[in-house]
């Protein structure tokens, strides 16, 4: 009785936290726009993603993925909640305005890319109330023949929240034994 005991409770806290890192569908009035980044193809050290939901509101959710150097088969991921204000919320917004596209675009291949280089990293924006609902998926080995403010920009949107791409210029690395956030 003590074992049922003692496992129901563990379930119930992992349940507990599981809900309180996942996103709610969107209220009346609630915008979510969801950053996920996928690394680079096979090879990458250390491999880092990012993903994370912003609300209108202020509430982000955000779960980081991470291995360490020549540790490929162990993925860990970090996943906590953090609050932004309004105005931080409306320049990610307007910063991501121009790439939101009325349905799906995805600049994962040639076409639509001019040319493509395999083996870099993704990201992948979606887009939930405040307007027509999108998906852009954006392979930064995609060359559009576009400034290259594109790529850019959508690097470097999760600053506006206080957050930063994985493969970001200044990007902290995992160290060895834990999350680099």
């Amino acid at each position: 009785m003590r074992s049922l005991v003692g496992g129901t409770a563990t379930i119930a806290a992992l349940l507990l936290a599981s809900c309180a890192s996942t996103p709610p569908a969107p209220g009346p009035g609630v915008e979510l726009i969801t950053y996920k980044t996928s690394p680079g193809g096979p090879i990458c050290e250390p491999c880092e993603t990012l993903a994370f939901t912003a609300a209108s509101d202020g509430r982000v959710w955000v779960e980081r993925g991470y291995s360490l150097p020549g540790e490929h088969r162990e993925w860990r991921t970090v996943r906590h909640r953090r609050q932004v204000t309004p105005e931080q919320f409306a320049r990610f917004r307007e910063a991501l305005a121009a790439y939101r596209p009325v349905g799906e675009r995805r600049m994962t291949d040639a076409p639509p890319c001019k040319t493509f280089t395999y083996d870099l990293a993704q990201v992948t924006l979606t887009w939930r109330g405040g307007g027509p609902d999108g998906l852009l998926q954006y392979d930064f080995g995609c060359d559009l023949e576009a400034p290259e403010d594109v790529p850019m920009a959508l690097m470097i949107a999760p600053t506006l929240l206080g957050l930063e791409h994985p493969d970001g210029p200044s990007a902290p690395r995992a160290p060895r034994g834990g999350p680099s956030r």
